[in-house]
């Protein structure tokens, strides 16, 4: 079966700063959940590239956008489908959709005002493999298909505007867990914890369960440093200072023997070089980017 490496963090994962929002109409919101393309320079998608480089894996991706139904022939190990409920005239719509691999029925989605999206995750035999996508009730959109094939496939499971208590809370079964990941990336999504208002030995109890649930899935873990911040460092954003949050984590991966890429020294470094690396106060630009990817890769090709 194809082994997967899945990143996980906030907005900075998902890859916001690297000229990716251009691609998204309506605009990029908080909390953003639709995928982020491939082509975009975002560490995730620097990451992918080196990674199938290295591997001979493959990545390709699909955007239908379409209603009613939707097929595919390629090559995959992993099929990765992202749908979201109708909502032409403002009301979330409820929809039920039938994902067929090689004419099996692997798996039925049903979205309502509840749950108004799904990223469903299909396994198979690495090969060439028919999809096809079926609305049976309602026009839930098929809005995005990833194909991954070869050794690896690199998951970008960054959720915008979440902290990790929030990620731990209402995403780990549908982003992390259900990919059987080999290798974890962790973010850490500190900037939303340390902008939640709690206080940073909080969020090092975050920061243990979260190290704690990739060891019980059998996942090797990397995790990196979030980046420097500009503007304020504490208020009116915190009462704590950024920093604080920082320090948590290089003491939660020292702590649990956990593999640190130290990012936001990397970063401080070139801002310190008076280079540009902002896409705005709490984003890094591709540049910025590019230091996540090139110090993150450092780490993870001695685990491939």
């Amino acid at each position: 079966m194809i082994k997967t490496i899945v990143l996980e963090g906030d907005s900075h994962t998902w890859g916001q700063g690297a000229d990716g929002e251009k691609h998204f109409f309506p605009p990029v919101q908080g909390g953003e959940k639709r995928l982020m393309p491939f082509i975009y320079p975002c560490y995730a998608n620097r990451i992918r590239e080196a990674v199938n480089k290295w591997t001979g894996s493959l990545a390709s991706e699909y955007e239908p956008k379409q209603h009613e139904k939707y097929s595919l022939c390629c090559k995959a190990g992993l099929f990765r489908i992202q749908l979201f409920a109708d909502k032409t005239d403002g009301k979330i719509k409820e929809g039920n959709t039938e994902i067929y691999l090689d004419g099996e029925l692997r798996m039925p989605a049903e979205l309502n005002p509840k749950k108004p999206y799904a990223v469903v995750p299909i396994f198979c035999p690495s090969g060439e493999h028919e999809l096809k996508i079926i609305n049976r009730q309602g026009n839930n959109i098929i809005y995005r298909v990833e194909a991954y094939y070869g050794q690896y496939a690199v998951i970008n499971s960054g959720i915008g505007s979440t902290s990790l208590s929030q990620y731990l809370k209402n995403y780990w079964q549908e982003y992390i867990c259900v990919y059987q990941p080999k290798i974890i990336i962790g973010e850490a999504n500190t900037i939303n914890d340390w902008l939640s208002g709690q206080n940073p030995d909080n969020y090092q109890l975050s920061l243990l369960e979260f190290t704690d649930r990739a060891k019980r899935l059998g996942a090797e873990m990397i995790i990196h440093t979030a980046a420097p911040i500009r503007g304020p460092q504490k208020e009116p954003w915190s009462v704590w200072d950024y920093d604080l949050f920082i320090e948590r984590v290089k003491q939660a991966a020292q702590e649990k023997n956990i593999s640190l890429a130290d990012t936001n020294t990397l970063i401080k470094a070139a801002i310190n070089e008076e280079k540009d690396v902002f896409w705005d106060d709490w984003h890094v630009n591709k540049y910025g980017h590019d230091i996540y990817a090139s110090e993150i890769l450092n780490i993870l090709k001695d685990s491939l």
